[in-house]
């Protein structure tokens, strides 16, 4: 689980810009990547 931070932190960094799309433009949240999924939002 400590492997790659570098590439963990740039990760999470691009997912919570693509939660933040979803909450605040209304994008659909489909981010996929090596160490997270977000795909399913609640309506808001």
């Amino acid at each position: 689980p400590w492997g790659k931070p570098a590439a963990r932190m740039r990760e999470l960094i691009l997912a919570m810009r693509a939660i933040w799309a979803n909450w605040y433009e209304g994008q659909p949240l489909d981010f996929r990547g090596e160490f997270y999924t977000h795909t399913l939002m609640t309506p808001m």
